[in-house]
């Protein structure tokens, strides 16, 4: 049985290496070794993105309140809306998005951490969004998807074998029409 990797926890591995309890702070605050969970000051959250406008520094500035539960993804709640910590320092750098379908994309490739630093924001249209993730290396594909039934050793089998897609659908837990898709290198076309 894997334990939690923090020093004396030992509890059970549950995610990132972590106890069901550390990955939980980490999701809801961003640290796993937060000691006191607190409620955020209200206006706490939106006066910290006003603070760093000017942030100036070389490392990316990690956004120090909630994230969503499931995901970990940092999160604000303005006017009763939850919206990306991200997004709202975007607009208060760069401007409103030139269309409501722009997003915040960051140079740094560590929206996943939770970056919120006013240098590393910019507008990106979703398919230029898309491929500056495939450049940093932090696109969702393959195995990395969250929905991913198979893996690159599936993948490559189903590219050889001479099996029917029906078949190879049954065998893997598939569509027939994602193994034709598979076959026709139309999806996973990472794999070599």
């Amino acid at each position: 049985m894997r334990i939690c990797s923090i020093e004396g926890c030992g509890g059970a591995h549950e995610a990132k290496g972590w106890c069901a309890k550390h990955y939980k702070r980490w999701a809801v605050h961003g640290d796993p070794l937060i000691s006191l969970i607190k409620h955020t000051k209200s206006g706490a959250p939106m006066a910290f993105i006003l603070a760093n406008v000017g942030f100036d520094g070389d490392e990316c500035l990690v956004w120090p309140f909630n994230r969503d539960k499931k995901s970990g993804i940092p999160q604000i709640s303005l006017d009763g809306t939850t919206k990306s910590p991200a997004r709202v320092m975007c607009e208060k750098v760069n401007g409103p998005p030139p269309t409501p379908k722009h997003e915040a994309a960051h140079s740094c490739g560590k929206s996943h951490l939770g970056c919120v630093h006013p240098k590393h924001v910019r507008w990106l249209t979703h398919r230029e969004n898309e491929a500056d993730k495939k450049a940093h290396g932090t696109a969702p594909i393959g195995t990395a998807h969250g929905h991913a039934k198979i893996t690159d050793e599936i993948v490559r089998e189903i590219i050889t074998s001479k099996e029917s897609l029906t078949k190879i659908g049954a065998k893997f837990g598939i569509s027939y029409g994602t193994a034709g898709k598979i076959r026709r290198r139309e999806i996973w076309k990472h794999v070599l």
